[in-house]
Formats: structure tokens, sequence, C-alpha cells
């Protein structure tokens, strides 16, 4: 969010994905340029303890936000309290006597804490606060708020949901007026921001809305889960589903803690409670005790898919929260055929690159990806697996401005096909997709100059942004009765498409709102 708001105005350099800890932090600040004015980097709390200040001491900050000093790694500090020593370590790379130090107000531990800083206060609840938050209110689709700083009240929307991400506003408000921007400027980068990845990100695939939120868990952050969750709307027949997995790291309070979780969900408007790993029978336990009627346990992984196959239907809201560790990303991207797991084995480094004679791979934990084009050749056969794994997933770009592909022949196990897989793809004239593709992703065949016909096979549910946009030669796409999500820019700027369907069916009602042509026949 920090980024977004000074990147609207400055040419800015932040860190990407997770690099929050030292040896990627150093990565990041070695891709700095002259050009860049400001640079935001996101630190790790810890462990070890102090971790802030050493990475601190490479990136040297002159200004510094603490969010929350909440119970994640309690195991390895043993106190809150030593986590706000560590959080506040981050004030020994900043300049001798210089820097600015922007905590949160409402956390106990942090208000009236002695720095060695200059220190500015954000919160909703602190009157004393040095920016504040009221009139907060939500539409269903987005947060609005009045900040109240100085003598002034700044009318603010974020494209987010949440009470944290009000907080979270606030601090980057302060960070702006630091930075020099004006009022305006900085309500215009708050609302150009949009959640990503796994963290607080709402997204929608095939009909299902998904509450993403599982790269660390604690009591503090499942609350603040649960009342975003409770911002967003739920379709006409639809319900709210809670995927909840352990806390780890939280020591000798694991029991009393996941308890505690399980009686928020049972105060919460939760209708259906799946809870996966060894701690979270706690919060199984609690929830029943709270009167929660539809609750369900397991500790085993092929289980938990299961559950959410048998429970999470088109038009729930489903929220899925639990430490990075318990790998919930993966359980989304086993059903709903997402890719957000990727991100982050490459980051751990777990994950290998393979090549063939004309493509190469990314190979992950359980499947591999294809990521590009080696060789010249016209037609490619992807194969079905590389080195024991599946090939399910296409990465986003593979073959963006292929000169040569004339004909791409898909596995039967590939479930996603990437942003912008094919973009500019200019030879390719066909494409049929096997039964279990699930999703073909935004812009993945966009400004394909020759391609005229698509067959899109049954087991599809989404088509993201732009996917067939701009293909002035594109005839006809065959489009299945599974399909249950068409974003409304498909195939925008395609003008001589027209949509092969069944009468009646979600593809046939989207043709006919956005006023494509139809055809009962077979492309």
């Amino acid at each position: 969010m920090a980024a977004a708001v000074l990147k609207s105005k400055y040419p800015a350099h932040c860190n990407d994905s997770s690099a929050n800890n030292l040896r990627l932090a150093g990565g990041v600040v070695q891709r700095l340029k002259p050009e860049h004015m400001y640079y935001v980097q996101e630190t790790m709390e810890g462990p070890p303890y102090c971790a802030a200040g050493v990475i601190a001491k490479v990136v040297q900050p002159q200004a510094a936000i603490v969010t929350l000093v909440g119970s994640s790694h309690l195991e390895a500090f043993g106190t809150q309290e030593r986590i706000l020593d560590s959080c506040l370590s981050v004030q020994e790379g900043m300049p001798t006597g210089e820097g600015l130090m922007i905590l949160n107000g409402d956390d106990p531990f942090q208000w009236g804490v002695s720095c060695s800083r200059s220190v500015v206060y954000y919160g909703i609840d602190n009157e004393e606060c040095d920016y504040r938050a009221a009139n907060i209110r939500s539409d269903g689709s987005r947060l609005a708020f009045d900040v109240l700083y100085e003598d002034k009240v700044v009318a603010v929307t974020l494209n987010c949901f949440g009470r944290h991400n009000v907080l979270n506003a606030l601090a980057v408000f302060a960070a702006g007026v630091w930075a020099d921007m004006t009022d305006e400027e900085i309500v215009f980068g708050l609302a150009s921001y949009r959640p990503s990845g796994i963290r607080q990100n709402l997204v929608r695939y095939g009909g299902h809305s998904i509450y993403l939120d599982c790269y660390n868990a604690s009591p503090e952050s499942m609350q603040s889960a649960f009342d975003a969750f409770e911002m967003v709307g739920v379709p006409e027949g639809g319900h709210r589903v809670a995927v909840l997995a352990d806390m780890l790291e939280t020591g000798e309070e694991e029991a009393l803690f996941h308890r505690r979780v399980g009686e928020m969900v049972a105060r919460s408007k939760i209708e259906k409670l799946i809870c996966y790993g060894s701690a979270s029978r706690h919060i199984a336990d609690a929830a029943r005790l709270g009167n929660a009627t539809c609750v369900a346990h397991t500790e085993c992984f092929d289980e938990l898919i299961s559950l959410m196959e048998k429970h999470v239907s088109v038009n729930d809201v489903l929220m899925v929260k639990g430490s990075h560790g318990m790998k919930l990303e993966l359980a989304v991207d086993r059903v709903f055929g997402t890719a957000f797991h990727e991100e982050f084995e490459r980051y751990e480094f777990r994950s290998g690159e393979f090549r063939d004679d004309v493509l190469r791979y990314f190979v992950y934990t359980d499947h591999a990806t294809v990521r590009g084009k080696l060789a010249s050749c016209c037609d490619v056969a992807i194969p079905e697996t590389i080195e024991g794994r599946a090939v399910t997933n296409i990465a986003r770009a593979a073959f963006e401005g292929s000169a040569y592909t004339k004909s791409v022949q898909f596995p039967s196990t590939l479930r996603n096909i990437g942003y912008a897989a094919f973009y500019q793809a200019n030879q390719i004239e066909r494409i049929e997709t096997p039964p279990s593709l699930r999703i073909i992703e935004r812009s993945a065949f966009n400004s394909c100059a020759k391609l005229e016909t698509v067959f899109v096979a049954d087991g599809c549910v989404h088509i993201g942004q732009r996917a067939f946009a701009y293909c002035h030669n594109l005839t006809a796409v065959r489009l299945p009765d599974s399909i249950a999500q068409i974003e409304d820019d498909a195939f925008v700027g395609s003008e001589k498409v027209v949509l092969v369907c069944s009468d009646g069916s979600y593809a046939d009602r989207f043709a006919k709102r956005m006023g494509l042509k139809v055809s009962r026949g077979r492309s």
C-alpha cells in the first residue's frame, strides 16, 4: 500500500512477493536505480531477534511503519514485549539523529513506547493519535472513511476490506505527508491500491469469491480476517465458508489461542467451518461449544481438499486463513485451478528448472509449469509429465510474442493457462483445451492476430479479463456449460467473434448482456 501511494507520484522501488529477510532484501537493494526517489522495503519481525535492525542496516530507512505487535512468533520470542523490541530495532539502521517512526496508537504495546527517533501515531480508537480514522463504512465492495489530522478532514476510499486496512491506510497517509505529498495525491494513491497474492486478497474465480489471507496467522490477524470477511457481500443462495488452519509458533498458549479463534467463529456470520491441522481441532471444538452447526476437522491434506470440494459451491464466499506453513494456498490451487503457491515455492527456492529441446519448465513439489519456449518450431506438444510431475500450468508470458508457434497440443493434466501466456502469439490459428483445464487467466490469448477458432472443453470454469481481446480474426469460441465466470472485457476488440454455447447457459447470458453474437452450432 505504501508503494502504491509513493509510486503514484514519484519514481519508487519496492520489494515484490515476500522478500522481507536479510538475504532477499539485499537483492532488492541491488536493484535500486539512480532515478528512484523512494524505496519501500518490508522487513520481517523475526525470528531471529532484532532481525528488523539487521535488515535496516542494509536498507538504511529514513522512516518506518510498525503495524501490530501480535502473537506471531511468540514461541520464538517468549513475550510480546520482545517482539516490540525486535520491531523497534529498525531504528538501528536509520541515519544518526534522524528518522521517523510511524506507530500504531491503538496497540497498547506501541503507545507511549520510548524511541530514539521522532514518532507519529495513527489509530482508530485512540483519540490522541496524530492520524485518526472516523466515519468508517463499507458498501460491500469498498471501504470509505475520513482521515483526521491536524485540523483537516480528508475523505478516503479503499478497494479492499477490513479494519486492519483502515489502520494500514492511516500509516501510509502519514508516510505520504512525510514524503511531501498533498492530501489529494495520497487519496489518489490509496484508491489505486489493490491487494495481491495470498495476503488479504479477495479474488473471484469460476463464480467463487475467495478471501485469501494465509501468509501468516495469529489470534489478532484472525480477528482482522473475520472483520474483513463480514464486509464481503454474499450472492443470493450463497453461504459464508471458512477454512482455518493452525496458527504456528504460538508456544505454550497454542490451545488457548486456537480456542479463542473458535469462539470468534461462533460469534461470526460463518455458516460452514473446515479446520485443518492438529492444533485447529481446538478451533473446531470451541466453535461447536458456541453452537456452530456445520463444523469439520481434519489433519489430512487430501481430506481437506475433499471437504472443500464438498462444502464450497458456486455463489459461496470462502475465507482461507492460517499460517503459511500449513500451505493453504496449495489447497486453493488444487480445488480451483489457481497458481498462488508457485510464487512462494520460487521464493523459498523449492522449485527447480528443467529444459527439453523445445520448452523450459519450473518443477515444483507436486507439479510442473511451462515457463517458456526455447526453439523456433511451429508445432508444440506439451508433455503430460516432467520428472514424474504432472504439467498443470502454463506460466505468465510463456509464449508471449512467439513468431513461430502455429499450434499447441495441451496435456490432459493442464489446469491453468496463465496471464498473457500467448499474448501476441500471432501465428496460432486454432486452440483446443483439454477437459482438465479450469482457468484461462487475464490476457491469455490477447492480440493473437491469426487466431480464428477456440474450442474450450467442458470443465473450464473461468475466463479472465481480456483473455481473447483484440483477436481481430477470431470468429468462433465454443464455450461449455461448466463456465461460471467470464470477465466483461474478455472479448473486447474481437469484433467478429461468435460465442457457441447452450441456450440459457452462463456463457449465453453473458453474451446477451454484452451484446455479443451467439450460435447454437459447433465451432
